[in-house]
């Protein structure tokens, strides 16, 4: 399985994406953080945000379909998308996300 995780500007917009991916069955669970607090560089200058994490469980077979959703319907031009491998999943986790 992996996790990966984006942010969003505001809850709606993080909802829309979360209820969008399950709808389309593009993973498992999404989770929404938030708000939280990001510090970050941006266009050389710092920014501090309000934004609204997903963390996104899916199979390591939804990953392309669900990174080119990403891309395609997030509302930041340069989203954050980081995902990893979870190295331990329980069998019964990974049946019910396969289903």
């Amino acid at each position: 399985m992996k996790i990966a995780y984006t942010t969003v500007e505001n809850k709606s917009q993080a909802l829309f994406l979360a209820e969008t991916i399950i709808d389309k069955r593009l993973a498992a669970c999404v989770q929404i953080d938030g708000p939280i607090l990001s510090c970050y560089r941006w266009e050389n200058k710092r920014e501090v945000q309000e934004e609204y994490r997903l963390v996104i469980k899916c199979l390591a077979s939804q990953e392309k379909e669900l990174s080119d959703f990403i891309q395609k319907n997030h509302p930041y031009s340069c989203p954050e998308w980081v995902v990893v491998s979870a190295e331990s999943v329980s069998p019964s986790y990974r049946g019910w996300a396969s289903l």
